[in-house]
């Protein structure tokens, strides 16, 4: 019996084109053809050892799901096209996988249609084409198997105003970093990142193209707050970022929330610097350390049931910063206003660690913060623009999508910003500035506002 199996080479993937024929001679007894043996559980599983060529592995691996009759040796078939797919067939379907919507190189049987004539072939060769008919082996098969290459092998693009906020970032200081609270939005094609980039390479590659813009010198890390990042989800941080960018990295909510934010239940891990030393710092210290500008503990809205005291919370943060290492900057924002005391400013400024002034919707604005006595607890100063006061999380969401364009200027906050930074430059600190999408529509283009202000000092 003739097995042939057409291998295909797309040429972006292998660097070449070409159509391979791989013949199978695998040579089984003749009572084994009229009767096969019924291959063991792990017979059935084996798969090939990792150490050879993708392409023989998946043919290989495909070939040992069933024991073969036995094969003569062929002579080579013409080529079919050079892209071979269909709809994933019921025997194909493996645990509800989806399938990547983008070309594929496919490894597929030769086998044609039942009642069909090959043609240019010979009466004889026909003849052994309808032999593989019968054979499970013969059916056509497709695998899909995604592009691992970096903006599919092209050289990265250049970024949209990349000369005009290159000449912006030459007038501020070295001390002044400006940047969003992340950077995976689809919106920001044309105005961002390219035009043209699909939104996966946004997601995959999109911090390394972020991170290329000379005037957005810092990004926040917004996924960390909802689960410890891992020590290998940090190093793919890390490839992407030059040495030394620093990134302004949440605190994983299990320690800066009363209530975990999933289950609405209380979290016994609130300021616990044990678990906080454990749970974020040891992945940080192994993968990430020299990327961390600042770990943010934004300390979650607390219920008016379970509100604590300006001063119990002010002990609470002095045991806390006074056990984790002080290797690292931290700064805390708050979200109950109530909580914004004296002893609250003087414990941070005790540990050398920055008050957050943060725009939130139930905290006065950054202006009225900054007239508070000794507001600036530490040689860093940061500012985070999420939502306007008195404004609601969701509804602004909605507002302001897909996050391409300004939709309402905030002057107000664009000139506290600007006071903020001349203040730091007169008292000699420095200042990280994070901008949400929802303060005014899109968060690179309020950066670049921003920008452009502070560095004409008005």
């Amino acid at each position: 019996m003739i097995i042939l199996y057409r291998l295909e080479a797309n040429s972006a993937s292998m660097g070449g084109a070409g159509v391979m024929v791989l013949t199978i001679d695998i040579g089984t007894s003749k009572a084994a053809d009229r009767r096969p043996r019924k291959a063991s559980r792990s017979r059935r599983r084996r798969r090939v050892p990792s150490v050879q060529p993708w392409w023989l592995a998946t043919c290989l691996n495909m070939l040992r799901k069933r024991p073969f009759a036995h094969a003569r040796v062929a002579a080579t078939m013409p080529p079919l096209s050079r892209s071979t797919t269909r709809p994933r067939a019921k025997h194909e379907a493996h645990g509800g996988r989806r399938r990547a919507a983008e070309t594929e190189t496919s490894c597929s049987a030769v086998h044609p249609k039942a009642g069909a004539k090959p043609e240019g072939l010979s009466a004889a060769r026909r003849n052994e084409l309808r032999m593989l008919g019968s054979s499970w082996l013969a059916r056509p098969k497709v695998f899909p198997m995604k592009q691992l290459v970096l903006f599919s092998g092209k050289p990265e693009p250049e970024l949209p105003e990349i000369e005009a906020d290159r000449a912006i970032a030459e007038k501020l200081a070295p001390t002044v970093r400006l940047g969003t609270s992340t950077w995976t939005f689809p919106g920001w094609r044309g105005i961002f990142y390219p035009k043209d980039i699909p939104e996966r390479e946004i997601t995959t590659h999109g911090l390394r193209l972020y991170a290329r813009n000379p005037l957005f010198r810092t990004v926040g890390i917004d996924r960390s707050y909802y689960a410890p990042l891992r020590a290998e989800e940090l190093a793919r941080y890390r490839d992407d970022l030059p040495d030394g960018y620093g990134c302004a990295m949440k605190v994983w909510s299990g320690i800066v929330a009363r209530r975990d934010p999933h289950t609405g239940e209380r979290s016994p891990w609130f300021l616990d610097p044990r678990v906080f030393a454990e749970r974020v710092l040891v992945p940080i210290e192994k993968s990430f350390s020299r990327n961390v500008g600042v770990l943010l503990l934004v300390l979650s809205p607390i219920r008016a049931e379970e509100r604590m005291e300006a001063g119990e919370l002010a002990e609470r943060l002095d045991r806390f910063f006074e056990a984790v290492p002080r290797s690292f900057r931290y700064a805390v924002e708050l979200r109950n206003p109530e909580l914004l005391s004296r002893a609250y400013l003087d414990t941070l400024a005790r540990h050398g660690v920055t008050h957050v002034l943060g725009l939130w919707e139930r905290m006065p604005t950054i202006g009225r913060q900054l007239a508070v006595p000794k507001i600036l607890t530490a040689p860093l100063v940061v500012c985070r623009l999420s939502i306007r006061p008195g404004e609601r999380y969701e509804e602004r969401r909605r507002m302001c999508a897909p996050f391409d364009k300004i939709v309402a200027t905030d002057e107000a906050s664009r000139a506290d910003v600007v006071e903020v930074a001349a203040r730091c430059a007169r008292e000699g600190r420095s200042l990280m500035v994070l901008v949400n999408n929802k303060v005014e529509g899109s968060a690179p283009l309020t950066v670049r506002a921003l920008a452009r202000r502070i560095a004409a000092g008005r």
